[in-house]
């Protein structure tokens, strides 16, 4: 087997586990010689890669990383919402306001209390003194919203992932949102193996774009 150049991609965990992660599988499944590498990037872009995707206010300008990449497209801009389980709320009221969360346990992700973005919801957490627990990923978050009566903030499409979790549109009036970005390195970016990553990238957000708000361009 002839040796491949390697393809790097840094993408943002939550960009792998709820949108890429089948498409990625069988993209593998294809060319069972490529030599893919996974970076896992929130923030950025913080290293050039052959591929990159990451998360960004959506009012942010071109990020001036330090080394060159093409031009970015925006993929996705993501509606962030508190969630709670369908379970919990078919037993209670349903919290319609701040003040109605005073009976559950908030749950913080890292990634998110560490963002401006997300402002009015960090300012709700770090109002509390208890019934507050931080995790390190949104799937021990999405674990505790539906199994231990916690609201969290998540994606609004985590509703698609998973109907046993319901939305509270009602809770903030400021939006939260983020932009998902990709660009590629300049050197590489006409690689047959580049290019066939980047249109499933394309394609995985575009089979999912009602997922997402409205896209007014890059």
């Amino acid at each position: 087997m002839l040796e491949k150049p390697k393809l790097r991609l840094a993408l943002p965990e939550r960009v792998l586990n709820d949108i890429l992660g089948r498409h990625l599988v069988a993209f593998l499944r294809r060319d069972a010689g490529t030599h893919l590498e996974l970076i896992r990037q929130e923030r950025g872009p913080l290293m050039q890669s052959e591929v990159m995707i990451w998360l960004a206010d959506p009012n942010q300008t071109r990020p001036d990383p330090g080394f060159a990449m093409t031009r970015p497209q925006r993929l996705a801009c993501v509606d962030f919402q508190a969630c709670i389980a369908k379970r919990y709320a078919r037993e209670r009221r349903l919290p319609t306001s701040l003040v109605d969360l005073h009976d559950y346990m908030l749950v913080q992700q890292a990634d998110i209390s560490a963002s401006a973005l997300f402002s009015p919801w960090n300012a709700l957490v770090d109002s509390r003194r208890s019934a507050v627990t931080r995790v390190h990923s949104q799937q021990w978050a999405m674990e505790l919203v539906k199994h231990a009566a916690c609201v969290g903030l998540m994606p609004n499409y985590i509703t698609h992932l998973d109907a046993n979790l319901q939305s509270l549109p009602t809770l903030f009036t400021q939006p939260m949102r983020q932009s998902i970005w990709l660009s590629c390195a300049p050197l590489s970016a006409q690689r047959e193996d580049v290019v066939g990553l980047v249109a499933l990238i394309q394609a995985a957000f575009e089979e999912r774009r009602q997922w997402f708000l409205p896209n007014d361009g890059e």
